[in-house]
């Protein structure tokens, strides 16, 4: 039944990054981490990264998020970017989340390492 909930998100986010991305270098991504930019209580993510942008898909315990972020300042240390993400009522109807995010990176946004995150929404 998720599948089929999800499945046009997935569809959305593949068609949007192949038309961004056919011209340009970049890299993917796999992280696991808690909150609605991992869709829910924990999750995974896998991500199309280029220098300065990063798309997002996560599915997560109870639900799946979708989104973007990009590097601000000078520093390649913070982005902000938006989640939509859905999450599976347990004892309730489903809850559609659209919020704003803020990132540190605590090396850089282009190399592996510890992040941590704020959702605004």
């Amino acid at each position: 039944m998720l599948f089929k909930k999800t499945f046009p998100y997935i569809v959305s986010l593949s068609l949007f990054t192949t038309a961004s991305y056919a011209e340009q270098d970049y890299t993917f991504e796999l992280s696991s981490g808690l909150g609605l930019q991992y869709a829910g209580l924990i999750g995974g993510q896998v991500a199309v990264k280029d220098e300065d942008t990063k798309y997002f898909l996560a599915l997560g315990l109870p639900g799946i998020a979708t989104g973007f972020q990009t590097l601000v300042g000078d520093s390649n240390q913070k982005s902000l970017g938006l989640t939509l993400a859905k999450l599976d009522g347990i004892f309730s109807s489903d809850i559609l989340f659209v919020t704003g995010t803020y990132n540190y990176y605590f090396t850089d946004f282009n190399q592996s390492g510890w992040v941590v995150g704020l959702d605004l929404g």
